[in-house]
């Protein structure tokens, strides 16, 4: 397969797994509010973006009150 082609399956698999979840529409770390919860640090959050703990073997615990995003960064 060409790149475009794999490109376009995994944009497919993609669009056909949000649907089956029944989610209103896709969020993505871009669409964060940072503002919204200053004390966030978004170097750590970038950080944790990587994936760079999978590779380290490190747990990540996310600890806030409710409706500060932990779910959106998880």
């Amino acid at each position: 397969m060409t790149d475009a082609q794999v490109a376009a399956v995994r944009a497919r698999d993609l669009d056909r797994r949000v649907e089956k979840a029944n989610f209103p529409y896709v969020k993505t770390l871009a669409d964060f509010d940072f503002s919204f919860q200053p004390s966030l640090s978004r170097p750590v959050v970038e950080e944790l973006a990587s994936l760079g703990f999978l590779e380290r073997r490190e747990n990540v615990v996310l600890v806030g009150s409710p409706g500060v995003g932990k779910t959106h960064m998880a």
